[in-house]
């Protein structure tokens, strides 16, 4: 009974939740310029970066502010697409497609001038062959910017 006890303080004593680990504790803002595109598709860098600003916003653990005035900069680059065939019917026919969408994302702190990560996110949408190629995109476009709010949020 008393191990019990003294293991159950123990895991209740140390297991505190920390919004602001070492790594992290000067940044309370980050800014997000435009990602810059290197593909042919247009509007893939405005979309993202609108993406992770209402995302950043309805999250609300880093404030956004303009980047002069910002803890912390969150800058990106949209380095490939592809669509490339994805489901055939029975008779071989393209019969969905999918998006493939790759950036490249860097995570500064300002305060401390360093660069916390740099890492390559990949992810992609699917949409009938009959359909419209942008539902593939913002599905791909989605699944990025969770993975990119994720992996900075879980820092908190």
């Amino acid at each position: 009974m008393v191990a019990r006890l003294s293991v159950m303080l123990l895991v209740c004593t140390g297991c505190t939740y920390s919004f602001n680990p070492a790594l992290y504790s000067d940044i309370k803002s980050v800014a997000i310029p435009v990602f810059e595109n290197e593909t042919v598709k247009y509007g893939l860098s405005e979309t993202i970066t609108e993406k992770l600003i209402q995302a950043f916003m309805q999250d609300g653990t880093l404030k956004i502010k303009d980047e002069r005035e910002a803890d912390s900069i969150l800058m990106g680059r949209v380095v490939s697409y592809e669509r490339v065939p994805f489901i055939y019917d029975e008779y071989e026919t393209i019969s969905s497609f999918r998006t493939l969408i790759k950036v490249t994302v860097q995570f500064r702190d300002r305060v401390r001038d360093r660069i916390l990560w740099t890492q390559e996110f990949q992810d992609w949408g699917s949409y009938p062959a009959d359909g419209d190629e942008s539902e593939g995109v913002e599905e791909a476009l989605e699944k990025l910017k969770d993975q990119i709010l994720r992996e900075i949020i879980e820092g908190w």
